[in-house]
């Protein structure tokens, strides 16, 4: 990327560079051979197209739950966070109708439950480690040898606080 400097400052596309304004300033670059169609139809864009697809599906999931809100507390970093919550569930397995009533829950006008945002990892035996922060200075850890359809049954109960019991 290279700044542009003299008096004259030029933004749009003048045969393979592209010129554009940043907040930092005007910058110059080589026109990107990537294009729409290609990333829409390339085998090798068949993760990205996927994950597109499962944001359209959260995103229209976090609009169901968003236009519910009370006028007052409908702000835009609500909805993205809504729309961020349902594409992690969406990313593990869950199906539309149960992120629906998680997000209805989480945000419901009457009562609010307190969320906590676990993090998730497999441990180097399989096993799936939830981390939930409880203050800046305790940090519960839940073990859980569950199976694998499980998972989405156990991160809503560390989520929601409803308790979780295995079959």
């Amino acid at each position: 990327m290279a700044k542009q400097t003299g008096p004259i400052k030029i933004s749009g596309t003048v045969g393979n560079i592209c010129f554009y304004k940043t907040k930092d300033g005007y910058y110059a670059r080589l026109k990107s051979s990537l294009t729409g169609k290609r990333v829409k139809k390339d085998p090798r864009f068949k993760r990205t197209m996927e994950y597109a697809g499962m944001l359209v599906a959260a995103s229209r999931l976090a609009s169901r739950c968003y236009g519910s809100l009370p006028e007052e507390e409908r702000v835009h970093a609500v909805y993205r966070k809504m729309t961020g919550m349902a594409m992690q569930m969406l990313k593990m397995g869950m199906e539309a109708e149960d992120i629906a009533i998680h997000l209805r829950g989480v945000y419901k006008e009457e009562e609010k439950i307190a969320v906590a945002r676990p993090r998730m990892y497999v441990d180097p035996n399989g096993t799936l480690i939830f981390c939930l922060s409880c203050s800046k200075t305790d940090t519960v850890r839940l073990k859980t040898g569950q199976s694998s359809h499980q998972y989405p049954l156990i991160i809503n109960a560390v989520t929601t606080g409803i308790p979780f019991v295995p079959d």
